[in-house]
């Protein structure tokens, strides 16, 4: 099946930004559509304190700012930065849609893509609802696993980007010291490795001390365009 990103080589523009460039400003109304060709991009907002609170990440495929893309929004909802160094596709909005509308893989792609990232999402929320840090820190790294990670022959999923002891606070609320905390006694149990800011996750012990058998049943989304 054909995917989305060979289908704008030749229509869109490749941008690149360096890591820590901002793509979107929250507020911004964008000019173009994005899709990312390579690299990771961390979506964040500021609220009234100053605090950074992580909403997701985008991996190879992603397009964004999907609201505005989809006229869900007249603007660019939160942050869009360059969590390393990126290539990104952009097209005006409306020639991307034509794109996917007009060709049967790419818009089953995107369709699959947008399923399982809802899905995802929605144990994200669930996580961030858990009143224990235990908890909240278990599900957030699920989320991972299903969004962002790459299965291994061992059975094990590799996420291939970094995040770093201050990212995985601010993703899931807690303070830096908790979530430390609670991702050194996963590692301990053999749930998680976690060297140089990247993680390696054992899905059968983390199900296990989540406890719940319903979330075996999905399907990690990789990267699906």
């Amino acid at each position: 099946m054909r995917t989305l990103l060979p289908l704008l080589k030749d229509v869109a523009t490749k941008r690149v930004y360096k890591r820590k460039s901002i793509i979107l400003y929250q507020g911004e109304v964008p000019r173009q559509a994005h899709v990312l060709k390579r690299g990771t991009i961390k979506v964040y907002r500021i609220d009234n304190h100053g605090n950074e609170l992580i909403i997701n990440f985008h991996t190879e495929g992603d397009i964004f700012p999907d609201a505005w893309i989809y006229g869900q929004s007249s603007s660019t909802l939160f942050y869009y930065e360059a969590l390393e160094d990126c290539e990104v596709y952009t097209i005006p909005k409306d020639e991307l849609l034509a794109i996917i509308t007009s060709d049967e893989d790419a818009r089953q792609h995107v369709f699959d893509y947008f399923v399982r990232s809802h899905t995802s999402s929605q144990l994200q929320v669930n996580a961030l609802n858990q009143t224990r840090a235990a908890d909240k820190v278990k599900l957030m790294v699920y989320f991972l696993l299903l969004r962002f990670g790459r299965q291994q022959r061992d059975g094990r999923y590799f996420i291939n980007f970094k995040i770093t002891h201050s990212t995985f606070a601010s993703l899931t609320g807690l303070t830096r010291e908790t979530s430390t905390i609670e991702l050194k006694k996963l590692k301990e149990q053999g749930s998680i490795e976690y060297q140089n800011s990247r993680f390696v996750i054992d899905r059968k012990s983390i199900e296990s001390s989540i406890g719940d058998d319903s979330f075996a049943a999905i399907h990690p989304t990789n990267s699906l365009l």
